[in-house]
C-alpha cells in the first residue's frame, strides 16, 4: 500500500498540491457496499468502454442496492394530484458504478482512511493528449450518475458533448452511493483508531460500520480524493469543473487547490463560504435528527435507523430548495383529500372530533407533498450519512487559512462562470455577485426563475446554454489588468436574465455599467448580437439592450 496522501500546511494548499504517484489506488468494478437493509446481490459490471486501456476491469463481486433499500415498515405515502406535483430534482439512482480504492487517504484532520472507494462514472473519450475533462460535482445528496439528475446537459451536442468531452462524475466523500461513508463497513484488519469499543455498550447496534465513528470530512478532503481518481484515470489536465450548490463549493475548490490542473470553472448556486444563515439550516435538519427516538448517538440499528428525524430534516430542505412562488403556483392553498395515509392526516382525522363532527383542521395539498418527499428520501438515503454531508458543507470557506475570502479568490487563475437563480433564497444571488465582483477572470449570470435553488438542475435547458457557452469561449473574460480583480478594474461581470414573470418571448441582457470607456468597449464587443435584432415583431418579441 503507497503511503497515506502527504498534505502540506494551509499555505501550501492554495497552490497546487502534489501528485501522488501512480499506482496508489486500484480500480476494482465494485465493491461491498452497506445499505440500511444490506440486502446485497452479485452483478459482474464492466469498466467503461471509454477509460483508458489500463484502467479496464472485469470483476465479480458483490453489490449491495443503495438506491431503493427495503424498510421492515414504509407509511402508505399520501395520494398526490398530478397536477400539483414539483418536479424532483433527481431522477431513478442506480449504483453501476465503478470503484477506484485508495489504500491510504489523510483528511485534513490529520485523520487516515484505509481501503478509501471512490464510485464514480464516465462518459466519452479520452483524447490523446488527455485534457478533454468535465468533471461533474454533485450536490448535498446526489450521487455519480448525472445523467439522471442533469440529464439533459449529457450526450452528444448537449452541454456535456460527449462527442467531444470526457465526462467525469464522482460521488462525495462520506456520501452512501459507493464512496466511502458513514454506511460503510470499517476494515477489520486496519480499524481506525479513533473509534471508541463499542462491545457491550449501546454502539454495539451500529455493528462493524462507521457509523458516527466516520471522521469529519471537508469540501477540500472531497476535491483531493477525486483528484486522485482523475491522475488514475491519466487525465492530464481538467477542461472545467463544473457543479451546483455543494457541487459549486466543490468547483471553486477545484480552481484555488489545483490551479495549473483546472483550465475552467462554472460554479452555480453557491457563495464563497457558508454563512451563518446557511449553518443554522443544516443545524436545524440535524437536530431533526438528533431528536429521533432510534438516533442512539448514531450508532443506531441498520435495519432499524432514525427514520422521522430523517423525514423531517428532508421536508424542511425541501422548502429552502425552492421559492413561494413556486410553492404558490403549484399548490396555492388547495385543500387535499385526506386518506389517512399520512402523519398529519391520520392526526386531523381524530382532532376536534373528526370530519364528521366539523372540529378538524382543514389538511392542504403541500402537508401531501412535503410527507411524500420526505417518505421517499428515507427510501434512498441515511441519517448518519445526511449528518456528515451538511457538516462536510458547512465546512466550505475558501478563505480558511488563505488569508481570507477576498484574497483566495482573488487568486483564481482559470476563467469563472458564475451562476445564480434570481429566486434562491438558500443561496441568495448577492452571494454569486460576491464571488463574480473578486474573482478576476468572473462571469455572472443570473437565471431568472421561480423554482428557487434548485433552479440550477431544473432549469437544464438554460443553465445548458449557459454552459455551453463558456465551454467554447477561449477566456469567457479577458484578464484584467494587474492587481485588478472582478468590478476593481477594467473586467465587469454580465448578468443574463430570462424572465418567466414577463412574456416568455422577452429575454434581456444586462451589462453592469464598466468604469472606463475602454471597458465599456470590451463589453460591448463580447455582447451577443442577433443578426437582425428587432425592437418588435410580428410575433411580438422585443429585445431590450441596456447599459
Amino acid at each position: 500500500a503507497t503511503p497515506a496522501i502527504r498534505r502540506g500546511d494551509e499555505a501550501s494548499r492554495s497552490a497546487s498540491w502534489p501528485k501522488p504517484a501512480l499506482g496508489s489506488a486500484v480500480l476494482i468494478s465494485a465493491a461491498a457496499a452497506p445499505t440500511a437493509m444490506q440486502a446485497s446481490k452479485t452483478l459482474r459490471i464492466d469498466a467503461p468502454a471509454s477509460e483508458p486501456p489500463h484502467l479496464k476491469a472485469q470483476l465479480s463481486s458483490p453489490l449491495s442496492s443503495l438506491t431503493s433499500p427495503q424498510t421492515p415498515h414504509t407509511p402508505a405515502t399520501p395520494a398526490i394530484r398530478q397536477k400539483q406535483a414539483l418536479d424532483d430534482e433527481y431522477g431513478a439512482m442506480d449504483n453501476n458504478d465503478s470503484i477506484l480504492e485508495v489504500p491510504s487517504f489523510t483528511l485534513e484532520s490529520g485523520l487516515t482512511l484505509t481501503q478509501c472507494k471512490v464510485a464514480y462514472r464516465t462518459w466519452g473519450t479520452l483524447n490523446a493528449q488527455h485534457d478533454n475533462v468535465l468533471f461533474i460535482a454533485h450536490a448535498l445528496t446526489g450521487n455519480a450518475a448525472c445523467d439522471s439528475w442533469w440529464g439533459l446537459l449529457l450526450g452528444p451536442g448537449r452541454a456535456f458533448d460527449t462527442d467531444t468531452y470526457y465526462v467525469v462524475c464522482a460521488n462525495m466523500l462520506g456520501s452512501c452511493y459507493g464512496t466511502t461513508g458513514p454506511l460503510h463497513q470499517m476494515p477489520t484488519d486496519a480499524p481506525p483508531v479513533w473509534a471508541a469499543r463499542r462491545e457491550g455498550t449501546p454502539r454495539a447496534l451500529a455493528g462493524s460500520r462507521y457509523a458516527a465513528d466516520f471522521p469529519y470530512c471537508t469540501v477540500r478532503d472531497t476535491v483531493a480524493l477525486h483528484y486522485e481518481l482523475l491522475q488514475h484515470l491519466g487525465v492530464a489536465s481538467v477542461h472545467a469543473v463544473i457543479g451546483g450548490s455543494a457541487g459549486g463549493m466543490q468547483a471553486l475548490e477545484w480552481s484555488i487547490m489545483y490551479p495549473d490542473f483546472v483550465q475552467r470553472c462554472v460554479a452555480l448556486a453557491c457563495g464563497a463560504s457558508q454563512s451563518a444563515w446557511q449553518l443554522g439550516i443544516s443545524e436545524s435538519q440535524r437536530q431533526a435528527i438528533y431528536r429521533d427516538a432510534e438516533w442512539n448517538d448514531g450508532f443506531y440499528a441498520l435495519g432499524n435507523p432514525p427514520r422521522e428525524g430523517l423525514n423531517i430534516a428532508r421536508q424542511q430542505a425541501m422548502i429552502w430548495y425552492r421559492s413561494q412562488q413556486a410553492y404558490d403556483r403549484k399548490f396555492a392553498r388547495d385543500p387535499q383529500p385526506p386518506n389517512g395515509g399520512g402523519v398529519a392526516e391520520r392526526a386531523n382525522l381524530t382532532s376536534g372530533g373528526g370530519p364528521t363532527m366539523g372540529g378538524a383542521p382543514p389538511t392542504y395539498a403541500v402537508e401531501g407533498y412535503l410527507e411524500h418527499q420526505g417518505l421517499k428520501f428515507i427510501d434512498r438515503f441515511d441519517a448518519n450519512t445526511y449528518v456528515a454531508l451538511t457538516r462536510l458543507i458547512d465546512s466550505h470557506d475558501v478563505g480558511r487559512g488563505r488569508g481570507g475570502v477576498d484574497l483566495a479568490l482573488s487568486q483564481i487563475r482559470c476563467p469563472v462562470l458564475v451562476v445564480g437563480i434570481s429566486s434562491d433564497v438558500l443561496y441568495p444571488i448577492e452571494m454569486q455577485r460576491e464571488l463574480a465582483a473578486r474573482i478576476p477572470r468572473s462571469t455572472l449570470r443570473i437565471v431568472t426563475s421561480i423554482q428557487g435553488h434548485d433552479g440550477f438542475l431544473l432549469e437544464g435547458k438554460r443553465i445548458g446554454a449557459l454552459i455551453t457557452a463558456s465551454l467554447q469561449d477561449d477566456g469567457l473574460s479577458p484578464q484584467p489588468e494587474s492587481g485588478a480583480s472582478g468590478t476593481s478594474g477594467g473586467e465587469t461581470p454580465t448578468m443574463l436574465s430570462d424572465d418567466e414573470g414577463a412574456s416568455p418571448t422577452v429575454r434581456q441582457l444586462t451589462l453592469a455599467l464598466p468604469r472606463t470607456m475602454d471597458a465599456m468597449n470590451e463589453a460591448l464587443a463580447r455582447t451577443p448580437r442577433m443578426k437582425k435584432p428587432p425592437l418588435a415583431t410580428a410575433k411580438g418579441q422585443e429585445w431590450f439592450f441596456g447599459i
